[in-house]
């Protein structure tokens, strides 16, 4: 360590790579294209479509939001986003109501 002014500066040991070799081979272009090809399989996926919001489930069933939330007090499989949003999955809530014995 030594001091130059009134800033003091530390050396540290830097860690050399295993047999001197570079520790990762890439070019800038090889990074830019693997970045922009993960980016492109993240927003071409399709989303699921079996998950839907309360009024979609409203229009599928033929039924009220009311009775979209009564069926959550009474066990309707669900999943929240947010606070006050659900998410359901109609295969599972299809489930749900042939257990119960609804049709």
């Amino acid at each position: 360590m030594r001091a130059r002014g009134i800033v003091t500066v530390h050396r540290l040991p830097v860690p050399k790579a295993r047999d001197d070799r570079r520790l990762v081979d890439v070019t800038m272009d090889e990074i830019v294209s693997a970045v922009i090809d993960r980016f492109l399989q993240v927003v071409d996926r399709d989303p699921d479509p079996e998950v839907l919001t309360t009024q979609q489930l409203c229009e599928r069933f033929h039924v009220s939001k009311d009775t979209v939330y009564k069926w959550v007090e009474q066990g309707c499989p669900h999943f929240r986003v947010g606070v006050k949003d659900y998410r359901f999955r109609f295969d599972q809530v299809l489930a749900w109501k042939e257990e119960r014995g609804d049709e």
